[in-house]
């Protein structure tokens, strides 16, 4: 996870300006919660939050349970952990969060049962 690199002070409110890098795992919720209190203490405020984790997979459901958990893991809980950390800020300042999908998550082809079940469900 990372909002970008370093920011600048505005020379004349000596505000933050531009991004800051806030570095943990996307999937845990002490992670997700340090970015938005950076975001809250840099800037008083967070509108809008892009969370586009994701990674395809291919295989038979029947071979390999991992990999069908850190499949759902990857394209659905880190959508869920991030929106469920940044929502209580967003909603009080009546911002904006983008879950990004794929293609996969209408489209199916086989071999990839986990993608497609875990990208359909972060469109639901």
């Amino acid at each position: 996870m990372a909002l970008g690199p370093t920011g600048l002070r505005c020379p004349g409110c000596g505000t933050w300006k531009g991004p800051v890098a806030v570095f943990g795992e996307a999937g845990s919720e002490d992670d997700v919660q340090r970015a938005v209190d950076t975001a809250l203490d840099r800037w008083g405020r967070l509108t809008a939050v892009a969370c586009c984790a994701g990674v395809g997979t291919f295989g038979s459901v029947l071979d390999d349970s991992e990999q069908w958990y850190a499949t759902r893991r990857a394209n659905l809980d880190i959508a869920y952990v991030t929106a469920r950390g940044c929502l209580p800020a967003l909603i009080a300042m009546r911002g904006s969060i983008v879950l990004v999908s794929s293609r996969g998550g209408v489209v199916t082809v086989p071999g990839a049962a986990a993608c497609t079940a875990a990208k359909c469900a972060v469109i639901a």
